[in-house]
């Protein structure tokens, strides 16, 4: 049996049934007979779209204002941006949320303001929720007999969520772009994007999550679960542990939140002490298809070498990275961003963002793509690198086996200058 130590030991001991712990539920007198009760009702006991005594007011419309409330109580970013919006004092009851995902840039005014009291339409609404939560494939929009409507700025926003399933058409096949985003309208979008919603700290047994799963609070574990799109680590979870323990995500795992994540088989038998890390955070999987770290401080990431972890992004950009484990294909797409590789084997490592340095101590890359002038220090022990002409300038402390340098392309390695002046590959031996 897995050994589990300290506090999460305490944690195996509950096993929350549900996503979250509230009283009665919300029943609001302008909801009854409506087919959307249920749902505005769980999403209201979350916390995130609430009503005033008893009525929900379903139809009202949101606002930029309303808008940035409810994404920031989706995702509970820490940091504010600095206010340099004309039309906000900085006391109004939103003030705090806007300029959140604003520093998030998932939100942001043009020509100095905010627009806090303007009404977001249903092409606004939706591609600042595709962007919050970076659903971008399959930007399709053929579904909506009023395609032609849609803002081209928008359409692609609108083409990922309905691709994705979480936005159909109206009965006569419309979109209605520039229609008001409405309050219910709003709760049965997040219902569609998210199977999972956790912002209670607790444990949580077998489930199967047939589309997102989304955690935005600290002490959480989730046990054998089953991810069928993303699992979104929200800013929320801070400095505190959580747990994946042998799950599985189809899609990707955006660690935004956390610091030191570790993803473990459950085969292996003792979980390394990690009570060392300023902020703490594990992940113990069976199999994760894709890990996005773009945290917004200095993150730890472990990977167990009999986990199956395909791929690994750093997208924060001039962030300090540590990572350790196996992973089959590591990318470095974050500007300036320090890496850290300790005790790692990498089978294909692509550097594809400027100013990256990476360090290592017994690490081992199978396969390396320098796009961007880079620097390798400390012990990276390399079988193949190339150096793409954009990674001219790069600098190796420990030469790989086989350095193919392409034409017009100058490294330096150990101190010592190589230089490709023909119009073929050079091999560096």
């Amino acid at each position: 049996m897995l050994r589990l130590r300290y506090r999460a030991a305490a944690l195996l001991t509950a096993a929350v049934l549900c996503c979250a712990s509230y009283g009665a539920a919300a029943v609001y007198s302008d909801m009854a007979g409506r087919p959307e009760a249920r749902v505005v009702s769980r999403w209201s006991d979350y916390g995130v779209l609430t009503g005033s005594q008893d009525r929900f007011d379903p139809d009202g419309r949101l606002t930029r204002a309303h808008l940035a409330v409810l994404l920031q109580r989706l995702l509970r970013h820490p940091t504010q941006a600095e206010n340099t919006y004309s039309d906000l004092r900085g006391d109004e009851w939103y003030a705090r949320d806007v300029l959140c995902v604003s520093d998030l840039g998932v939100m942001q005014g043009s020509d100095g303001r905010f627009y806090p009291d303007q009404v977001m339409t249903r092409e606004m609404a939706v591609s600042a929720l595709a962007r919050a939560f970076y659903i971008s494939e399959n930007s399709d929009v053929s579904m909506f007999s009023d395609r032609t409507e849609i803002s081209l700025w928008a359409a692609r926003d609108v083409g990922a969520m309905a691709s994705a399933g979480y936005l159909k058409p109206y009965a006569d096949g419309t979109f209605r772009p520039k229609a008001a985003m409405t309050r219910v309208e709003f709760v049965m979008l997040i219902d569609a994007m998210f199977g999972g919603y956790f912002n209670t700290a607790g444990s949580y047994p077998t489930r199967e999550i047939a589309s997102n799963a989304l955690v935005n609070t600290r002490n959480t574990t989730f046990f054998y679960a089953k991810v069928a799109q993303n699992f979104y680590v929200t800013p929320g979870v801070g400095d505190s542990i959580l747990y994946l323990y042998n799950c599985t995500v189809n899609g990707t795992v955006y660690l935004s939140g956390g610091g030191d994540v570790r993803v473990m088989d459950p085969s292996e038998l003792t979980i390394p002490d990690i009570t060392t890390s300023t902020y703490t955070s594990m992940v113990v999987g069976v199999a994760i298809n894709r890990i996005v770290v773009n945290a917004p401080w200095d993150m730890t990431l472990f990977t167990s070498p009999i986990a199956r972890v395909y791929e690994t992004v750093y997208d924060g950009p001039g962030r300090s990275y540590t990572y350790g484990g196996k992973t089959e294909l590591l990318r470095v797409q974050g500007a300036d961003t320090s890496l850290f590789l300790r005790n790692a084997l990498i089978m294909d490592l692509r550097v594809e963002a400027p100013g990256a340095s990476i360090r290592g101590m017994s690490a081992t890359v199978q396969n390396m793509t320098v796009s961007h002038p880079t620097r390798f220090d400390g012990f990276i022990n390399v079988f193949r690198a190339t150096v793409e002409p954009g990674g001219s300038g790069a600098e190796f402390r420990q030469k790989p086996v086989l350095l193919t340098l392409r034409p017009g392309v100058s490294v330096t390695v150990d101190g010592r200058e190589y230089s490709n002046n023909g119009t073929e590959d050079m091999i560096v031996r």
